[in-house]
C-alpha cells in the first residue's frame, strides 16, 4: 500500500514537471550577424580583442575598426597606410599592441595608434606578453623583437638562426633551435 502510495505520488510529481516545463522557458538568446553593409570595413576578420573601455577592436582584411555594440568606427593608422592587423595583444597593463601584414607594429595610447620603431617587412605572426611583463614581436622573419611597455622606444632584436623554427601552441610559443634547446623565454635571456 506505501510503495503503490509513493509510485502515485512520484507519477504526479513527473506529470506537474512536464507540464510546466512546457510552461517555462529557458533565456532566449539573440544574435546579429554583422556583415559589409554594417560599416565593418571587411568581412574578414584576423584579429579581435576588447579594450578596457569595452570597444571591441576588429583588425579585417581591410583595416582596423572599434565596435560599441551598436557602430563600428575606422581606425586610422598614423601614417594613412593601407594595411591590416594579423595579430593583437592585450598587456597587464591594458594596453593594445596590434601587429600588421606590412610587418609594422603600434600600442593604443588614450584610443589613438602609436608606432613601435622596428626595421621589419614580414607580417607578424603574433605578439606575447612575456613573464617580465616585457612584449615580444615574433614577424614572420628572422628576428624577435623584444620591447619595454613603458618604454616603447626600449626595444631589443634577438636574432634567430635559419635552423630556427618556432611553433605555437595553445597560446604560447615554443621553439626548438638546431642545438636541441627547446623553450621560449629562457633562450632570449642568453
Amino acid at each position: 500500500m506505501v510503495n503503490k502510495l509513493n509510485q502515485r505520488i512520484f507519477a504526479g510529481i513527473t506529470i506537474c514537471l512536464m507540464l510546466v516545463s512546457g510552461i517555462l522557458s529557458g533565456q532566449t538568446l539573440r544574435f546579429k550577424n554583422y556583415g559589409t553593409d554594417s560599416k565593418i570595413p571587411d568581412g574578414f576578420i584576423y584579429s579581435l580583442i576588447q579594450g578596457n573601455n569595452g570597444y571591441l577592436w576588429i583588425g579585417t582584411g581591410n583595416g582596423l575598426s572599434k565596435f560599441d555594440g551598436i557602430d563600428f568606427y575606422p581606425v586610422e593608422f598614423p601614417d594613412l597606410v593601407q594595411r591590416y592587423p594579423t595579430s593583437e595583444l592585450k598587456d597587464v597593463n591594458g594596453t593594445l599592441w596590434f601587429g600588421c601584414n606590412d610587418g609594422s607594429v603600434f600600442y593604443s595610447q588614450n584610443d589613438v595608434l602609436k608606432p613601435i620603431s622596428i626595421q621589419n617587412e614580414k607580417s607578424i605572426s603574433t605578439i606575447i606578453s612575456g613573464p617580465d611583463n616585457f612584449i615580444y614581436i615574433i614577424p614572420q622573419g628572422a628576428h624577435i623583437y623584444k620591447v619595454n611597455p613603458s618604454k616603447p622606444e626600449e626595444i631589443s632584436i634577438y636574432p634567430l638562426d635559419k635552423d630556427f623554427v618556432v611553433f605555437f601552441c595553445m597560446l604560447l610559443p615554443v621553439w626548438r633551435s638546431s642545438s636541441g634547446y627547446t623553450g621560449w623565454y629562457k633562450t632570449l635571456q642568453h
